[in-house]
């Protein structure tokens, strides 16, 4: 096993433990995230509800359990997403000037559309929603991870050994995907890092706004907002 998959495999795990976790939670608990017990709103925590009730009276450790699972799944994937588009934009578009001066601006035109915004455009077309949280997820991380890729593989197509393959006659596509994309692993995996955190925070002040995920099902947003 190369150094490679061990840290996909690291983080892989660090994903799905979680969300393995709230599945398994969820299907032995004794409440559901969605039963309504108005009597028993606001509750203190008590060995029936262990962080005690909300303001319909449903528990809320297991509408934090789910909140958490749901927040975790549209940011990974979203996070995964910008990433393999940003990844492949820039390993097809390093060493070709014209195709990378038609990507450009298409990266930069994203910049002009704050997160909000580009949310109330998708829930206006589309409804509110979890996809409506993946895309502007998506769009909004898609720049950031684009220019910091393309620095990258910027300084490392002018290496001496990449201008020697070069010589060879070997195509550029074969350069991006051989040469280039390996020396941008790591900084891919510093990305999706700091990328899924970023996710997560949008997801929250997305969900929070009534842009997201609609009620019952919780997730960050919803539940700091109610």
């Amino acid at each position: 096993m190369n150094r490679y998959t061990r840290y996909l495999s690291l983080l892989a795990i660090v994903i799905a433990i979680p969300i393995t976790f709230s599945y398994i939670l969820e299907s032995i608990y004794p409440y559901s995230y969605s039963a309504i017990d108005p009597p028993n709103r606001f509750s203190r925590p008590s060995r029936e509800h262990i962080l005690g009730t909300d303001e319909l009276g449903r528990d809320v450790l297991i509408r934090v359990v789910r909140g958490l699972r749901n927040t975790l799944l549209v940011s990974s994937i979203s996070t995964i997403l910008a990433l393999s588009i940003s990844f492949l934009a820039t390993v097809i578009s390093v060493d070709r000037y014209l195709l990378r001066m038609a990507i450009d601006p298409f990266f930069q035109m994203l910049y002009a559309f704050p997160t909000a915004v580009l949310s109330m455009i998708l829930v206006i077309i589309y409804g509110p929603g979890p996809h409506v949280i993946i895309v502007a997820q998506m769009l909004t991380l898609l720049p950031m991870f684009y220019r910091n890729l393309r620095t990258c593989a910027m300084d490392i197509v002018v290496k001496p050994y990449i201008e020697m393959v070069k010589v060879l006659g070997v195509g550029t596509l074969y350069i991006g995907f051989r040469y280039i994309a390996p020396a941008l692993f790591n900084e891919m995996v510093t990305l999706f890092t700091y990328g899924l955190a970023d996710a997560i925070m949008i997801e929250a002040s997305l969900s929070f706004l009534g842009l997201g995920y609609s009620p019952p099902e919780p997730s960050l947003g919803t539940m700091i907002y109610s």
